[in-house]
Parts: structure tokens; C-alpha cells; sequence
């Protein structure tokens, strides 16, 4: 489970699903778990609590927490929920067929909005059992449904949602030891959603639909036995907190509409399956997905024609430190694009004859390397500072270019390389290192644009130029290969012959 400052906390799933369950739980060990549990993570929760035989029953539950300094507070409300012991050691959840969570803001200039969820439920069954140090969740539903008409301020909401679950089951189990570690795994057979927005000023409205199947999620989370007032999520980093998770849907489809005053545009958009690893502890945050058979077209009044497009492959990767250090941590970032392929009539608009090789095209760029963070990139009072002090984030230490490829048109441009960033008494960092490129087919490109008239004749003879004075020919016909260097003095070398 996540719980990122600032968002919040989908308050019946986390009573439904977040808590304990194998000897003989109470149901006030399961009621004081889930108490502690919105404690460590900088809620308080109260309700009226009253037992009829052998059913806690708590109503008029109320959850608060501060947003941090000078950025406001927060309070969620929900009516009730029983949890009713079975006598064969468990603990029956029991929430009402609907559940509305009233959430309250209040900004640091007074300022405030309102936001309600609707939280609806067919066929659930939830269960904890086990022990106060060991307790395990169970659950399944044939529905749940959330529904929502999105903040209102000053009187005014701006869309409404609707979303489905269907085939659901799933486990929460938490550990307590040193520090609370919940493990979960949940699968839904389908979701649907639709969300409907309209400009206040009435210029214009839409909807996006979706579908999506198969979807599963397993996660842990770690949490110390850490009680803060306020939702900081920079202090429960270094005070232990950490959670990981891995979700994956299969096929989905999805569809935007719109109608606005200038112009009106339906794009639609079917994907293969998703997958999003999401990581985040002392050490930093991972955050990384990819996504199959992507395939997408758009139509809009402003344009006289449809454009679609498709992608087999494509993803992202993303590494970094939270917390300020002064030694340099690792970073990362990966962004890929593979079998890229656009419909024809595109192609036709500036290629009629099909000069141009229309292979599908890849884009891959793969970086890495270390850097000094010089605040907490969670911590609000940091990030104010350094915001009025006009900061850098980070000193970069070191860059490797792991991967450059691209690939397009009948030519393909790779290379990888190395910088260091030493100390300087340079306004700017002044990398030291170099990169080594291979070009493959790009004199052949420039023939093909200049003969369908995207390149002028005068520029390409300027690309050859630079081409002639950066690369040297490659073993093969039209293949360069360079090696582009940079040293401590500002030097820039290609190919061993200094340019600057």
C-alpha cells in the first residue's frame, strides 16, 4: 500500500482491506490495529464506539491530519462500520452497502473545499483473523464501485467520476514487530471508469471512458512505529518507511472525447498488457513501467483528416534520491519507444512517391549515473527554502550514457559514453568524459529528403559538413563512427582532433 503526502486516503478500503488477521484476533485488537496503523502514517482517527453482544460497532468515525506547515489540513468522515467476532477466533468487516467519505481541506490562507466518494459495495466479504502481532485480511467482492463528483470550490465541481471493480479478491497481512510490514495481493477481473468534465465558463465538455482487464497488485509496506502531526512524508523516509509494489493489467481500451468552442477531437487508444513497479524508501524512489501493442488514433475538427499511430513496445524508468546527503546517490532515468509505426496516409502527406523507408522506428535513451541532493525533495519546509533562495535540486557527479538508439527512415543512430562533473569555479558544471556514436544510412536519409523536398539542398551540404568534420567512414558503405571527447580545460575533441 502507498500513502504519498498530500493524497487522500481511500479511508473504507483501507478499514476493509488494510488491517490484521490466525490464533484469535478481537474485534478491538482488529479496531486498535487500524488506529495505530492511520496514527504512524500522521492521521488521527476517533469514533463513537458502542458493543451490542458481540459486534463493535463504530459510527461518526472522523480521520484529521495536517497537510504540513503552511499548506493546510485535511478531515475525512464516513458513518460507520461493525466488526462483529465469529467465535472461532476471526473478526467479521461489516460496511454498509454504501459508504460515503465526506474529505474537508483547509489551505493556510483559510481558503477551503469539499470532496465526496461514494464508496459502493455487492457481495463483499472481509475478514481479519490471527493475532495482534500477526494478523491477516481477507477479502473478496463481486462489485465495488466508487463514485465521486470531484473537489467543489466556491460551489462550483468541476467533473464527476464513476469506476467499477469486478471479480475482486485479495489479502492484507500485517507483521508487527519492529516496525509494522503489511504484504498484499489483489486481483479484480475488470475495471471500468467514466469521468465527465465541463468548463465552468460553459465553452465546452467531455468524457474519458476505459476498460481495462486482469488487473492484479502486490505490494509491502513498512512502517515504523512512528507517531508524526503531520502528514510528512520526509520524516517517515528516515525514520524507516518504505513500500514497493507491482501492478499489471492485460488488454484495455480507452477513449477521450471533446467539445469545445474552438475545435471538437475524439481520440481512442488500445493497449496490450501493463506493467508498474513503483518503489520508494530512505534510499529513493523507482518508479518504472512498460506497455505492449499500443495503438492510437485521433480525429479533430481542426484537422481535415485522422491521425493514428502504434507502438509494440514501449516504457519508462525512473530513479532517484529524496533525501539531502552529502554523498552522491544513484540516479536514473530510461525512456523507450520500440517499433514505432505511423498509418500511411501520414506518410503520403510528405512522401506520396514512398521514398523514405518506412520501418517501424525505435527511440531508446538509457542514462544513469550519481548526484548530490541538497534538500529533501518531500520535506515542504526544505522545499520552501529553497524555492525562496532560488537552489539547484542537485550537483550531477557523474552521467553514463548507457544506450542512444534511434532508429528511423532507413537510418540508425547508437552510441554510449561516460562524464564526470568535477569541481569548478564555473557558474555551470563542465563535463569531463566522452561518447562514442555510430551513424548507419544517414547520408542515404538526407539523399531521400532532399529528393521529396523536406531538406533543402544548401542544409544538406551543411550536414555533410558536420558529419565530415565530427565522423570518420565506418568500415561499411554510408556507416560513421565518432568518438567526442571533452577534457578539464573546455576542450571539445572529435576523433582525437580538438574543434574547440
Amino acid at each position: 500500500m502507498f500513502h504519498l503526502k498530500n493524497a487522500t486516503v481511500p479511508v473504507a478500503a483501507v478499514l476493509c482491506f488494510a488491517g490484521p488477521l490466525s490464533a484469535d484476533v478481537t474485534a478491538d485488537d482488529v479496531w486498535n490495529d487500524i488506529s495505530a496503523y492511520m496514527a504512524g502514517i500522521g492521521y488521527r482517527i476517533d469514533g463513537q464506539e458502542t458493543r451490542s453482544g458481540n459486534t463493535l460497532s463504530i459510527s461518526d468515525i472522523r480521520i484529521t491530519g495536517s497537510l504540513g506547515p503552511d499548506t493546510g489540513s485535511m478531515v475525512i468522515q464516513l458513518d460507520s462500520i461493525d466488526l462483529a467476532e465469529t467465535g472461532g477466533g476471526a473478526v467479521d468487516i461489516i460496511l454498509p452497502p454504501v459508504v460515503p467519505v465526506v474529505s474537508e481541506f483547509s489551505g493556510p490562507d483559510g481558503e477551503t473545499f469539499t470532496s465526496t466518494v461514494e464508496y459502493r459495495h455487492s457481495g463483499l466479504v472481509a475478514s481479519a483473523s490471527g493475532t495482534p502481532a500477526e494478523m491477516l485480511y481477507t477479502y473478496t467482492a463481486d462489485t465495488i464501485s466508487v463514485l465521486s463528483n470531484g473537489p467543489e470550490i466556491d460551489g462550483t465541481t468541476f467533473f464527476t467520476a464513476e469506476g467499477d471493480l469486478t471479480g475482486i479478491s485479495g489479502t492484507t497481512t500485517m507483521t508487527l514487530g519492529g516496525t509494522r510490514v503489511y504484504d498484499q495481493q489483489i486481483a479484480a477481473a475488470g475495471a471500468t471508469y467514466h469521468i465527465s468534465f465541463a468548463d465552468p465558463e460553459g465553452d465546452g465538455e467531455g468524457r474519458i471512458t476505459g476498460e481495462i482487464s486482469d488487473l492484479t497488485f502486490e505490494g509491502t509496506s513498512d512502517l515504523p512505529a512512528l507517531v508524526t502531526e503531520q502528514l510528512n512524508m520526509s520524516e517517515m523516509l528516515a525514520a524507516g518507511f518504505s513500500a514497493g509494489g507491482n501492478f499489471r493489467t492485460g488488454p484495455a481500451t480507452h477513449q477521450v472525447t471533446s467539445n469545445g468552442a474552438e475545435a471538437d477531437f475524439n481520440m481512442n487508444l488500445a493497449t496490450g498488457e501493463t506493467v508498474l513497479d513503483v518503489k520508494m524508501s530512505g534510499d529513493g524512489l523507482s518508479y518504472g513501467g512498460t506497455q505492449s501493442d499500443l495503438l492510437a488514433s485521433y480525429e479533430t475538427s481542426a484537422l481535415p483528416f485522422p491521425i493514428a499511430f502504434a507502438a509494440e513496445d514501449s516504457g519508462f524508468e525512473l530513479g532517484m534520491p529524496l533525501r539531502q546527503s552529502e554523498e552522491p546517490a544513484d540516479f536514473a532515468l530510461l525512456l523507450s519507444l520500440e517499433k514505432f509505426t505511423m498509418d500511411d496516409f501520414l506518410w503520403n502527406m510528405f512522401d506520396s512517391a514512398s521514398r523514405l523507408p518506412r520501418d517501424p522506428a525505435t527511440l531508446v535513451v538509457d542514462l544513469a549515473g550519481k548526484a548530490t541532493v541538497l534538500f529533501d525533495f518531500l520535506d515542504p519546509a526544505s522545499i520552501a527554502a529553497a524555492g525562496e533562495a532560488d537552489d539547484a535540486p542537485a550537483d550531477i557527479d557523474s552521467l553514463d550514457v548507457r544506450e542512444l538508439r534511434l532508429e528511423i527512415a532507413g537510418a540508425s543512430l547508437q552510441g554510449e559514453g561516460s562524464f564526470e562533473f568535477p569541481e569548478t569555479d564555473m557558474p555551470f558544471p563542465r563535463p569531463v568524459g566522452g561518447v562514442d556514436l555510430d551513424l548507419v544510412g544517414g547520408n542515404g536519409l538526407i539523399d531521400n529528403l532532399v529528393a521529396i523536398g523536406l531538406l533543402p539542398e544548401e542544409q544538406a551540404m551543411a550536414a555533410r559538413m558536420m558529419m565530415g568534420l565530427l565522423a570518420v567512414p565506418g568500415d561499411a558503405p554510408d556507416t560513421l563512427t565518432s568518438r567526442i571527447e571533452m577534457n578539464e580545460q573546455g576542450h571539445i575533441i572529435a576523433n582525437g582532433q580538438r574543434i574547440q
